[in-house]
This record gives structure tokens, sequence and C-alpha cells, in this order.
């Protein structure tokens, strides 16, 4: 019995030290409203009050919550700009709506381009000011930040190193980037970008270093899940909703 509860506490010691701290990828940038005039200077830091549900809302994990991360980005950063708040199950049903809509549209759910999230904007949600933004830099990113305007990124999942997502982590990723912190720090780890990241239960106001969310921003390249190289040739690309 001595060995058993031994055994039992070793486990739970090893456990604990062993899991990340969450606080310490959590930014505590208060939310900002969104600005009446032009910004002449942009502030050290911004965070805009996004809605936060990940993209399996209930929990399950299966299809098409596995492969929901675009579709749940996207709804967040909309319902931002039309200031909608949704409940879990409300969450979850626009979520099932869009997959069925793109059904329809593509014949399949299947993973997407930004542009072809930017097609989903326009045709499903109704947008008529949203841009694509090639090879965008720290400044671009937090200029439109702090001018109100949601950013929709896809990236190499697993050139994120997110410690919450399971096993190595999604080839393909998409998530929210909502405020950023720490822009006027000399030390780079200190300058972050604020994100929703709808990939793990943990993902509100999650915190990725400038450079490695930058680094790791690639759009869909087809044939990344037969060989998940192939994403780190996929253009540096984000949506940006106005």
């Amino acid at each position: 019995m001595k060995i058993q509860i031994f055994t039992i506490l070793l486990a739970t010691i090893l456990l604990t030290a062993c899991t990340p701290n969450e606080s310490e990828f959590k930014s505590d940038v208060p939310v900002n409203n969104p600005p009446t005039k032009i910004i002449t200077e942009l502030p050290t830091a911004f965070n805009l009050d996004i809605q936060f549900h990940p993209q399996a809302p209930t929990g399950n994990w299966d299809m098409p919550y596995q492969e929901a991360c675009e579709e749940a980005s996207l709804i967040l950063a909309h319902n931002y700009m039309t200031d909608k708040k949704m409940s879990l199950e409300e969450f979850n049903q626009a979520i099932i709506d869009m997959v069925n809509w793109q059904v329809e549209k593509y014949g399949k759910h299947k993973d997407l381009t930004i542009k072809e999230v930017a097609e989903i904007a326009e045709e499903y949600l109704g947008y008529q000011d949203i841009e694509i933004i090639e090879n965008p830099t720290i400044e671009q990113i937090r200029t439109h930040l702090a001018a109100g305007h949601p950013i929709v990124a896809p990236s190499a999942g697993r050139e994120l190193g997110n410690p919450f997502f399971t096993g190595e982590g999604p080839i393909y990723h998409m998530l929210v980037i909502r405020g950023y912190e720490g822009a006027d720090a000399t030390n780079p780890k200190d300058r972050k970008f604020i994100t929703n990241d709808v990939g793990t239960r943990r993902g509100e106001n999650f915190t990725y270093d400038e450079e490695t969310l930058l680094n790791a921003l690639h759009d869909w390249v087809d044939g990344s899940k037969a060989n998940p190289e192939l994403i780190k040739n996929g253009q540096r690309k984000i949506l940006i909703l106005k």
C-alpha cells in the first residue's frame, strides 16, 4: 500500500512539473475600445475585445471540428466586427452552418487557403472591405490592430510551438490576432502578439513572440498532410477584416 501511495504521489509531482504554466502565455493587456479617430502614433500595447471560443466548442474534436480552425477564427473576427457575442451552442451551430455552406460550394469540407477564407467572408458573411496582405511586417500588423481591424492568420501550426496543442500540433492552423504588447521593449522576447488561438481551450489572449508568429505564417499548400514540410513553402499572408 505504501509503495502504491508513493507511486501516485511521484506521478502527481512529475505531471505537475511537466505541465506548462498557462499564465505565462496569457496577456494581461486590458481590452481597448475601437478607435474613434485616425491614430497618428501607435500605442505600445493594444488588445481588441474579441470573444473567444475554441474550434471544438463542446470539447468534441471529431470531424468537422478537428479541421475547423479556419471557420472558428473567421467567426470570432466577424462577431467582433458586428458587435455580436455567441454562446457555446450558438458558436457551435455557426461552425456547422459555415461548414455546410462550404460543402455546397466546394463539394467537401477541406483545408482553406486564406483566399478561400476571404471568399467565405465576402460571399457568406457579406463583407465588401477586406484585404489580404502578403509578407506582412510587424508594423503593418500593429497598425491594423490599433485601427480596430481583427486579423485572421494562417500558419504552419507546429512552428508556433504552442505547448497546449495535442502532440506535435496541427500541420496547418489558423488563429485570430487581436492585439500586441511590449512594442517598446528592448528584449525581442517581450514583444508579443496577442491572439485568440482556437486550437486549444486555453487560447484566449494567448501570446506568441512577434517573430515566432511572423515566421510561422504560411498559407495552405496542397499535399501538406502527406508531407508536413510542404506547409513551410506556403506564402506568408494575413486577412484583414474592416
